[in-house]
């Protein structure tokens, strides 16, 4: 029974070998192994053609009650015929569905990064004390610039770097109504956050706050 079935076997494969056109030497996946995609249909690949194999659903009693020709099928040998192996091989011991594959000796590719933008410079305008709007900082050292436009008599300008929680960083400017003192700069180092600038000033104001 097990040499009869073993042969019936054998010519089946015989047959599926030669009606089935022979694939270039280019093939992925080697012949008389059985595959399954992503949609989870099952095929037996045949010299690089896959043929449709049905699944019937059967107990593990069932299985095992019929009799094993003690006999497996592997891969296609280089006339493209199975073959007929009389012992487990090693790569059905790890219970693995078909036979390891070779892997690829292609180079990992490179992933394209996109550079970061570099930060821009913040321009910060008003007229006399108040706040400005909030601007977000991403970290690393500044440098804070400021002018002041007053009257032919002077302006003061004072300004207080503040995080957004309120925690005072920084202060910077010109106190007192000096006209030689309309524009200064600064420099600081800040976490990456949001922050605003304090100011008290009887005059027309700018403060750039630009990444160094």
């Amino acid at each position: 029974m097990k040499a009869r079935s073993a042969l019936g076997l054998l010519i089946v494969a015989s047959f599926l070998a030669l009606w089935i056109p022979r694939a270039s030497a280019q093939d992925l996946v080697a012949s008389w192994v059985f595959v399954r995609d992503d949609a989870g249909d099952i095929w037996l690949v045949v010299n690089g053609t896959r043929i449709g194999i049905p699944i019937l659903p059967a107990t593990n009693d069932e299985i095992v009650a019929m009799p094993f020709a003690g006999q497996w099928i592997g891969p296609a040998d280089t006339s493209g015929q199975p073959t007929l192996l009389n012992s487990k091989p090693e790569w059905a011991q790890a219970g693995t569905v078909f036979p390891p594959q070779p892997q690829s000796q292609s180079q990992p590719r490179a992933t394209a990064t996109t550079p970061r933008e570099p930060e821009r410079p913040i321009k910060l305008t008003g007229s006399s004390s108040g706040q400005s709007q909030v601007f977000q900082a991403r970290g690393g050292p500044y440098r804070i610039t400021w002018t002041g436009r007053g009257d032919q008599y002077g302006c003061f300008l004072t300004g207080t770097i503040m995080a957004a929680e309120g925690r005072s960083v920084q202060s910077f400017g010109n106190p007192y109504d000096d006209a030689a003192k309309r524009a200064g700069e600064t420099h600081v180092s800040l976490n990456s956050g949001s922050y605003y600038i304090r100011v008290a000033s009887d005059c027309t104001w700018t403060i750039s706050v630009t990444p160094e």
